[in-house]
C-alpha cells in the first residue's frame, strides 16, 4: 500500500501537469464568413378601445363593523364571558 503523503503529492502533480497542458494550448482561429442580418419584425402599437367609465353616483355604504372591537367594548358581553374566579390553595398555610 503506497503511502499517503505519496498519493497526496502525485495527484497534486498530476492535477497541475494536466492544469498546464490544458491551459497552454492557444485557439486556433477558425475563418467565418459573415452572416447577413436577418430582417426582424418591429411591433407596432395598436391603441386600446376607449371605455366609457359608468357614472359615479353617491349610495349609502354602512361602514363596516369590526367585530373585535364590539366584542370588547360590549360591557354586557364581557360579564357573560367571564369566567368563575376559582378558589386559590396556598400550600406555605398550614403545620409543615
Amino acid at each position: 500500500m503506497p503511502h499517503p503523503l505519496k498519493l497526496v503529492v502525485g495527484s497534486l502533480a498530476a492535477f497541475v501537469l494536466l492544469f498546464v497542458i490544458a491551459c497552454s494550448q492557444t485557439a486556433v482561429p477558425v475563418d467565418v464568413e459573415p452572416m447577413a442580418p436577418e430582417p426582424v419584425a418591429v411591433a407596432t402599437e395598436i391603441p386600446a378601445p376607449e371605455v366609457e367609465e359608468p357614472e359615479q353616483t353617491e349610495t349609502a355604504v354602512a361602514p363596516p363593523v369590526d367585530e373585535c372591537v364590539a366584542c370588547h367594548i360590549d360591557k354586557d358581553r364581557i360579564i357573560a364571558n367571564l369566567a368563575p374566579e376559582e378558589e386559590v390553595i396556598k400550600e406555605s398555610e398550614g403545620v409543615g
